[in-house]
């Protein structure tokens, strides 16, 4: 997914180019935009306050002291930062877009499902915060001088699920079966991965010599010319990062691009990294890993992977199917249903059948919101919600040195068998 940060960072310069062709003429009272609507639909992308001014989203979130959002300050309105990226369920409208988009481009799959069902029956009631450590306004409200009045504490206005018969519990676990399929099958498959090391090499070799032009974004008036790997400090240079980069490595004619593109030939002519060894960690609960050797192998640093794979080869650094470090990539992969080894459907909340009445409510009279207990679907849960693979590729595209990568690899966990024993 792309980062936060840099979102903000494209949505502040196409509001920018947006404003700029406003005029009082083009505007009446009703629809214009305020500054503080703007500040709340980047709150929205955040979920939650936006960070202090040279500080990262990722930083602020770990930062002790949390700000105040600006764009809708009211209590009984805290429900709107949950629409867009949920902190608290992790089930929001970005998922389902990419999900539904992804699934249909990428495996023909047509019809929403339950996404559907999950948002036509959604409403909004009190529920208890499922990770107070992690939520901004639990951390927040942890600050403030708490009113003793306050009956509320711990509990927030949030987007929850009418309980039908546990129908919503299905398409609630749908989702975020989903989400698991999609990372499985798309985002994190072996071809897509390789495609995406293969790509990142490709702009570490043009980095160095490819400048990007941009402003200064202290300034706004100094035009620079940024490497790649700099271009995000500016939004005009980011904004430039499209696939057509690729174009133009491969259009140039500068010499000292010529390494990047033939890569890029390769990367044409689909002639993609191999993956050349897989290991899945087995894990009866998603958290201990079950074989003391694979424990051994998942605690290594990749690079201590790859080196120890260099180490089992038996030929000489002359021999031309000797490989070098530099051909190995080895990758620990994890993919979860959202919340890493934990059941995500724990942190939803949902409305029993006696208490739907209750929603045409003022908001502090509205009907509070429970866990479903998990006793009630044992039976459809997965034995584990998080899976971790290691996987090994080879860049060289000789085919003797992949098939030696692929010995070593598989002498490297030959050898942590017989130390720890196993299978």
């Amino acid at each position: 997914g792309v980062d936060s940060d840099q979102i903000i960072l494209s949505y502040d310069e196409i509001s920018n180019f947006s404003r700029r062709d406003l005029t009082p003429l083009a505007l009446d009272e009703v629809n214009i935009l305020t500054s503080r609507d703007w500040i709340f639909i980047k709150e929205c992308i955040v979920g939650g306050p936006l960070p202090p001014k040279g500080k990262s989203i990722a930083e602020s979130k770990k930062s002790n002291r949390i700000s105040s959002v600006i764009g809708r300050r009211d209590r009984f309105k805290e429900f709107l930062y949950h629409v867009v990226a949920n902190g608290h369920s992790g089930l929001d409208v970005d998922k389902m877009d990419y999900l539904l988009r992804d699934g249909r481009r990428a495996l023909g799959e047509s019809g929403k499902g339950s996404m559907t069902m999950i948002m036509e029956n959604s409403c909004v009631a009190w529920g208890k915060c499922g990770n107070p450590a992690k939520c901004w306004e639990c951390r927040k409200a942890s600050q403030d001088i708490k009113l003793s009045s306050d009956k509320r504490d711990g509990y927030h206005l949030m987007i929850v699920y009418p309980d039908k018969e546990g129908r919503m519990i299905d398409n609630v676990m749908e989702f975020f079966a989903n989400r698991f399929q999609k990372h499985q099958t798309i985002y994190t498959h072996s071809t897509t991965n390789a495609a995406c090391y293969q790509i990142c090499d490709i702009l570490l070799l043009a980095d160095p010599y490819l400048r990007i032009p941009g402003f200064d974004p202290d300034d706004g008036k100094t035009l620079l010319q940024l490497p790649l790997s700099r271009a995000m400090i500016s939004a005009d240079s980011y904004l430039l990062l499209k696939d057509s980069i690729l174009d133009i490595i491969a259009f140039s004619q500068e010499p000292k691009l010529q390494p990047a593109r033939d890569l890029l030939k390769r990367f044409h002519a689909r002639d993609l990294y191999k993956m050349v060894g897989q290991q899945h960690i087995a894990s009866t609960n998603g958290k201990e890993i079950d074989y003391e050797w694979q424990e051994e192998l998942w605690d290594m640093k990749e690079s201590e992977i790859g080196k120890n794979i260099i180490k089992c080869s038996a030929l000489a650094e002359n021999d031309r199917n000797a490989p070098t470090e530099v051909d190995v990539i080895v990758e620990k992969r994890s993919i979860h249903h959202g919340m890493k080894e934990d059941n995500p459907v724990n942190n939803v909340r949902f409305l029993s059948k006696n208490l739907l009445s209750k929603l045409r409510k003022n908001p502090d009279e509205l009907p509070e919101a429970e866990r479903y207990p998990e006793s009630e679907y044992t039976a459809k849960m997965p034995r584990s919600f998080l899976q971790r693979t290691v996987r090994v590729y080879c860049r060289n595209p000789d085919g003797g040195i992949q098939d030696h990568v692929e010995t070593c690899y598989y002498q490297l966990i030959t050898q942590l068998q017989k130390r720890f024993g196993g299978a």
